[in-house]
Parts: C-alpha cells; sequence; structure tokens
C-alpha cells in the first residue's frame, strides 16, 4: 500500500511534456559587404574632398593634412585608400577627363556639324558653369612647372581632345568645314577661349560687376562663344540657307 502523501510510482516516473525546441536563430550574414561599402565611401569622399582642394590651390599649393581634415579622416586612412598626393592628384585628374568625355558622349554627332558642335561648346560651358572644378583642374595643369608632370596627367584628358580633333578633321575631310581653315590651331584656340572665359570670374566683376554666376552674363558669353567658334570654322547652325535666286538683268 502507498504511503501517504507520495504519488503511485508510474506517476512518479511520467516525465513532463518536452518544451518545444527555441528555433536556431539565422546564420550571421558577413560583415564584409558593409566593410568594403565603408571603405568605397571613404576613398570616394578623400577623393571628393581632394577634387575641391585641388581646384583650389592645384598640385604643388595642396597639402594631404588640408584634405585629410576637410575630409574628415587622419593620415593613416589616406595613405590606406590613396598611397601618396601624387596618385591622389593622378584621380582627380581620370575623374575630370572623364567628365569632359562625358558630355562629348551625348552630343549627337550624326546632326549636321554646326548644330552639334554648337551643343558640344553648350555643354561643357554650362556644366562647367555649375561646377568649375573640372576646368580649374585643368588650369592647373596647364602651370604644372614640369613637361613630365604635364605629361604624367595629360594622358586622361588625351581621348577627350583626340575626340574633337578626330571629329573636326573628319568634318573638314567630308567638305563640311573648308579646306583653308587651319583646325589645328583653331580647336587650340577655342579651348583657350572657353578655358579663360570660365576661369576669369575676378576679371568678369572687376570689368562688368557680375560673373557667370549671373544666368544672364553667363548666357551672353556661352552664346558668344559659340557664335565665334562656327564663324572661324566656317559653319553655322540650324537648316541650310536656301541658294539665292540669279537676280533677272
Amino acid at each position: 500500500m502507498p504511503s501517504r502523501g507520495r504519488a503511485p510510482a508510474k506517476a512518479r516516473a511520467k516525465k513532463a511534456p518536452a518544451a518545444p525546441k527555441t528555433p536556431a536563430p539565422p546564420p550571421k550574414e558577413s560583415p564584409a559587404p558593409a566593410v568594403e561599402t565603408t571603405r568605397e565611401s571613404t576613398r570616394e569622399r578623400i577623393r571628393e574632398v581632394a577634387l575641391d582642394v585641388f581646384a583650389e590651390h592645384g598640385f604643388e599649393g595642396t597639402s594631404t593634412r588640408e584634405i585629410c581634415s576637410r575630409a574628415g579622416v587622419n593620415g593613416a586612412a589616406l595613405n590606406y585608400h590613396w598611397r601618396s598626393k601624387q596618385q591622389l592628384w593622378e584621380a582627380v585628374c581620370e575623374r575630370c577627363g572623364a567628365w569632359f568625355g562625358g558630355v562629348a558622349a551625348r552630343v549627337d554627332i550624326s546632326a549636321r556639324p554646326g548644330d552639334a558642335i554648337a551643343s558640344f561648346l553648350r555643354g561643357v560651358f554650362d556644366g562647367l558653369v555649375k561646377d568649375p572644378r573640372p576646368i580649374r583642374v585643368v588650369g592647373w595643369v596647364a602651370m604644372l612647372p614640369h613637361d613630365d608632370d604635364r605629361e604624367g596627367v595629360a594622358g586622361h584628358f588625351r581621348p577627350f581632345v583626340g575626340f574633337a580633333y578626330a571629329y573636326i578633321r573628319a568634318q573638314q575631310s567630308a567638305g563640311a568645314i573648308p579646306s583653308n581653315v587651319d583646325t589645328d590651331a583653331l580647336v587650340l584656340l577655342i579651348h583657350n577661349m572657353l578655358t579663360y572665359t570660365l576661369l576669369n570670374a575676378r576679371g568678369m566683376r572687376s570689368v562688368l560687376g557680375a560673373d557667370l554666376t549671373d544666368p544672364a552674363l553667363a548666357l551672353r558669353f556661352r552664346e558668344t562663344i559659340v557664335s565665334v567658334a562656327l564663324g572661324l570654322l566656317g559653319l553655322s547652325e540650324g537648316p541650310p540657307k536656301p541658294a539665292r535666286k540669279p537676280s533677272r538683268s
């Protein structure tokens, strides 16, 4: 006879129902993609700030200390992503060259030469009025003291310059540009006219009391550059003018 106060043996042996198993947590994602994104973000931020500083001071006048300060990184971070100031300078020049190449790529080269060149000049002018940093870098490149220094970064702009020369020479060979036009000299003159206009904000303010941040003044200069460039190349915009009928005597 079972003793009082104790459950039967079978009841004592009965096991409590097992608690439901907690599902295993999903495997943690590797942090590598986030780390890579952060690294790339830091690298691009340094290059963006370097573009600002190089555009303001040129290669010789820029210090990595100022780039670090404005980018919010230390010297070790800068050296991790960019081994030297020279490498960072070349990366900035590469980006500026790509910007010019992007403008050229958007030009409809199947259009009449006058329309295509006018569209190209307007695209360059408007883009550089909005963000003058690439043309300022071009100006600093032109003032580098040694030919070797200039040649080292000129390759980043050469595809864009080569496109301009090749297009104009092709149009001259096709008879669209008069054969007596010195296209080599004119491309350089048009480049200089465009560059100096975009860089000479101080002179504009001194003479005209305004600069290219004034939309009306920017429009005047842009259209004057387009008109002069097309005139030098013997081109015009719009549909060809109808031939004049000979007058009856």
